[in-house]
C-alpha cells in the first residue's frame, strides 16, 4: 500500500509512504549469502521514500527506507532491506542492522540543549547568534 503526493518546497519530489508485508518463501540472495525460507512473515512499519525528477522527468535520486513509526511491525523499527534481513534473523552484523537507533538520554538532552540555543537566537555549531 502507498501513497503518494507532491512536495510543496520541493515541486519536483514526490513523497511516498509504504508498508510492506511478506513472507520468506524462497531463497534471499544479499551480499553474497543465500539465506534459505524460512517462511516467517515480515511486517515493515510504515517508511518514507522519495523520488528527485530532473527537467526531463527523470528520476535521479530515489530516498528510501526512513521508519516514521517504530513501534509498527516485527522489524524493530528497521526499514529497508534491514527489516527483510532483521525479520527472517539474519539481522546485518553491525549495531545498526539489530535494531533502530535510540539515542542515549545523555545524547536526547544535549539535542534538546542545543535547540533551546537556537530557539533564543544562538547557532551551537559557530557559538554566534542567528
Amino acid at each position: 500500500k502507498s501513497w503518494f503526493a507532491v512536495d510543496p518546497l520541493e515541486p519536483n519530489r514526490v513523497w511516498f509512504f509504504s508498508r510492506a508485508e511478506a513472507t520468506h518463501t524462497g531463497t534471499l540472495h544479499f551480499g553474497g549469502r543465500a539465506i534459505a525460507a524460512t517462511h516467517k512473515v515480515v511486517r515493515s512499519p510504515p517508511q518514507a521514500q522519495s523520488l528527485l525528477f530532473d527537467r526531463e522527468g527523470k528520476v535521479y535520486t530515489l530516498t528510501v527506507g526512513y521508519c516514521m513509526d517504530k513501534r509498527i511491525g516485527n522489524t524493530e523499527g528497521l526499514g529497508g532491506v534491514f527489516a527483510y534481513l532483521k525479520a527472517v534473523g539474519q539481522p546485518l552484523p553491525v549495531k545498526e542492522g539489530q535494531r533502530l537507533y535510540t539515542p542515549s538520554v545523555r545524547f536526547e538532552a544535549l539535542e534538546r540543549l542545543g535547540k533551546c540555543a537556537e530557539a533564543l537566537g544562538y547557532d551551537p555549531a559557530t557559538r554566534k547568534r542567528l
